[in-house]
């Protein structure tokens, strides 16, 4: 298909991309909205969970997001997506099969009852809920409900009266300004 009938296909990605490559968070949502279920349902062929499958999809928009400046580069977004979607899943597998081989439960138990252990965790739940109180204050918000009360995005949506797609928008950026906080 050329290019002049993959824009009549799919009208404005062209130019959504290089809104999102300068910056613009709202052109970057609405790129999220037309291509996240897309997305998703390709993870969850490969994680066939419904957390997993978000979770993924969260992270392979956070990257696209990352690498924005390379977006006004692209011919096709869709088969640039599809790329990205599928390296992002392979390492998640490889990731997956690497550390599949767990330790027993004893053993879990037991490390987790050394006081070393006890201590780095309690320092680790200190420096995210320190990342989480510098985020911008709606962000917070809707990552609190989200990933602390376990909200869904339908309940965050009624309850701070924000559309789903944009407590979608505040749950990738808060998850990628904290992995950029926690990488500090």
């Amino acid at each position: 298909m050329s290019r002049e009938n993959s824009n009549i296909a799919n009208p404005g990605d062209d130019t959504l991309l290089i809104k999102v490559a300068a910056g613009d968070e709202t052109a970057f949502a609405e790129l999220l909205r037309r291509h996240r279920r897309r997305v998703f349902y390709h993870a969850l062929t490969f994680t066939l969970t419904y957390q997993e499958a978000e979770e993924l999809t969260q992270d392979i928009f956070i990257s696209i997001w990352q690498h924005r400046q390379q977006l006004q580069k692209i011919r096709k977004f869709e088969d640039y997506l599809f790329i990205v979607s599928r390296n992002h899943l392979i390492s998640y597998i490889r990731n997956r099969v690497i550390h599949s081989a767990a330790p027993a439960a004893e053993t879990l138990a037991e490390e987790g009852l050394v006081p070393d252990n006890q201590l780095e965790t309690k320092e680790l739940q200190a420096i995210l809920l320190d990342g989480i109180a510098r985020l911008p204050a709606q962000q917070q918000a809707v990552f609190r409900l989200s990933r602390l009360e376990g909200k869904s995005y339908q309940e965050i949506s009624e309850s701070l009266g924000i559309s789903k797609s944009t407590v979608k928008w505040h749950i990738i950026a808060a998850i990628a300004a904290l992995k950029e906080y926690l990488k500090k």
